[in-house]
């Protein structure tokens, strides 16, 4: 008689969880809506507070913006700016680095009215105006302007926002985290635990990630 083959013990996957926080809040905007609104439909019935950040001029902008009104979901303008990078296009809508600072003026009220009613807005791309205190300057005159927030999205560790404000007498609010650098749902994972220590030491953490990411 032969011996019976042994029994093969299930591999074991450890599953990622997320750790509580001890105080604070975790803020979640997610980017990049207004391209079609199959990848916006999960984030109008999440179970917890979120922000959308809708580009403009593309063609579901708009009815990205009444979907997320309708749904009581919190939406800013995701406006685009020029990156570093000069063959990066920003997309349509977007602040150039040739622009006066009437003409950001002029995009910017343009893009709030077709997205708007919103709360504030954030930079998509924008390593190249971010970088620059007289343009982003003039950003944060329209938000000063409309009584609305700036997000500053941190595409680049040289942003001059913070001084703009300072100049200005304005507060600003500063990303935290990108949830979605990596695309895996372990990493995204690891992203929030990552913010939830920096809420557990400051009080809150602002994670952006993008209505394109499945994960």
């Amino acid at each position: 008689q032969k011996n019976p083959e042994p029994k093969q013990e299930p591999v074991k996957t450890e599953v990622p969880t997320i750790k509580p926080t001890k105080s604070g809040k975790l803020v979640f905007v997610f980017d990049d809506a207004g391209h079609n609104m199959t990848q916006l439909k999960p984030f109008l019935s999440m179970p917890f507070p979120i922000t959308v950040a809708i580009l403009p001029k593309l063609a579901y902008s708009k009815d990205a913006a009444l979907a997320l009104k309708n749904a009581g979901v919190c939406s800013i303008l995701h406006q685009p700016m020029q990156a570093v990078n000069l063959s990066v296009d920003p997309g349509p809508g977007a602040i150039k680095p040739e622009m006066y600072s009437c003409e950001i003026e002029e995009i910017v009220k343009e893009n709030l009215t077709e997205v708007g009613p919103v709360i504030g807005l954030n930079n998509h791309e924008g390593s190249l105006i971010t970088a620059s205190q007289s343009d982003i300057g003039t950003v944060l005159d329209v938000c000063k302007e409309k009584g609305i927030i700036f997000l500053d999205s941190r595409t680049n560790s040289e942003s001059k926002a913070k001084q703009a404000a300072l100049e200005r007498g304005m507060t600003i609010l500063e990303r935290d985290i990108f949830l979605d650098n990596i695309q895996d749902k372990d990493e995204i994972i690891a992203m929030v635990n990552k913010g939830l220590e920096i809420a557990d030491k400051k009080g809150y953490a602002i994670m952006i990630g993008h209505v394109w990411c499945k994960d």
